[in-house]
């Protein structure tokens, strides 16, 4: 355990998650592997729900049909692996998000729900922080200058950053940067084996 939380480059949530199923005795590995199958089968069957409700039917069921055979959902399927945890964790953010923002009777406490939620994602599976940017993009272009005083919105965006801050806490009491997570993984001078030591990765080779 100590080599995963111990390690800044590493997804903390699903960690955190095992290392509870560990606590309270029913940490095997057999009860691991198949809970990542239920992550998985949940992804495919959310995937067709937000096609579904996105475009038509067809969608929902080409897309799931996509999902449920496509190789690398396969793969980190069978591995311990934060990939499948944090698809299944965003979905699940997704889906709040369009019953509270985009759906044809949205309800507030969905949406801040769903940014929570996109929080726990990014700790989940670090590349999910890309999708904040888009979400709040298309939030300024849908409301233009109305977004400025959408009470909805600030308490979306404040949900989400109280979540984050536990994180930031964390990572600053554990390796002195709130953001390690991202600056080890981004540094480009230090070596391989320093950016193994730190938890970092270097795009490019030493």
């Amino acid at each position: 355990p100590s080599v995963l939380y111990g390690n800044a480059g590493r997804s903390i949530l699903e960690v955190f998650m095992w290392a509870f199923f560990f606590k309270i005795g029913v940490g095997y590995e057999i009860f691991f592997r198949f809970l990542h199958v239920l992550f998985m089968t949940a992804s495919v069957g959310m995937i067709y729900w937000l096609g579904k409700e996105f475009f038509d039917e067809f969608v929902g069921l080409f897309s799931a049909f996509v999902a449920s055979v496509f190789w690398v959902y396969l793969f980190v399927t069978t591995r311990f692996m934060p990939d499948n945890f944090g698809l299944f964790i965003f979905l699940v953010a997704m889906v709040f998000y369009y019953k509270g923002y985009l759906s044809e009777q949205p309800k507030n406490k969905y949406l801040w729900i769903s940014g929570s939620i996109f929080i726990l994602a990014v700790y989940a599976r670090e590349i999910t922080a890309l999708f904040g940017p888009i979400l709040i993009a298309f939030m300024l272009i849908k409301e233009k200058k109305h977004f400025f005083t959408s009470k909805k919105i600030w308490v979306f965006l404040f949900i989400g950053l109280l979540t984050l801050a536990p994180f930031l806490l964390f990572y600053q009491i554990k390796f002195g940067d709130p953001i390690k997570f991202y600056t080890g993984r981004l540094s480009t001078r230090a070596t391989a084996e320093e950016a193994a030591s730190e938890g970092g990765g270097v795009p490019f080779g030493p």
